[in-house]
This record gives C-alpha cells, structure tokens and sequence, in this order.
C-alpha cells in the first residue's frame, strides 16, 4: 500500500505526469494564440483592402458589395474570438484543476 500510494517514487511520477499534461495545455493555447494572431492580420488586411475599395467605389452596387464582405468577414472574425475564448477559459480550468493535483500530491 505504501509502495502504491505514498511512496516518493509514486510522487514523482505524478508529478511528471501532471507536468506533461501542463505542458500540453500551455502547447494548445500557444497554438490557438499564433491562429488569432493569423486571424486579426487576415481582418486587418481585409478592412485594409475593403477601405481601398471604398475610396474607389462609385456606385451603390460597389458599396453594397464592400459592406457585404465586411460584415461576413467581421462575422467570421467573432466567430474566431468566440472560440478562442472558449478555449482559453477552458485550458485556464484545465490548468486550474492540474494545480489542484499537484497540491494534493505534496
């Protein structure tokens, strides 16, 4: 029993294996920040392209068509925001409970 459950070795195995799946977690949010830092230059380019367009357009058929894919675009960007947020406060939790069991270990 005391092999099983308190032993040092035990310990520090938990311990690595908790430090593994830390690691992971941090791992996934890195990657979901370098999408939204692809995402937001993507939307920025695209008001950038979007005001260009503006400043030429001379009809109405031209400017509907310019606010049109600004709103998709600026939808697909929440959409985007959402998730990552999602995500976010999710590995938070993950982390959260991760310290917990590394506190109950010591």
């Amino acid at each position: 029993m005391h092999e099983n459950f308190l032993s040092p070795t035990r310990l520090t195995e938990r311990i690595d294996l908790v430090g593994s799946q830390v690691k992971g977690e941090i791992d996934q949010v890195m990657a979901m920040i370098d999408a939204a830092v692809g995402s937001a230059s993507n939307y920025t380019e695209s008001l950038a392209g979007a005001s260009e367009q503006l400043v030429h357009s001379k009809d109405r058929d031209g400017l509907r068509t310019i606010v049109e894919t600004l709103v998709q675009t600026t939808k697909a960007m929440e959409i985007s925001n959402r998730s990552l947020e999602d995500r976010l406060h999710a590995s938070k939790q993950e982390i959260n409970d991760l310290q917990e069991i590394l506190k109950r270990a010591y």
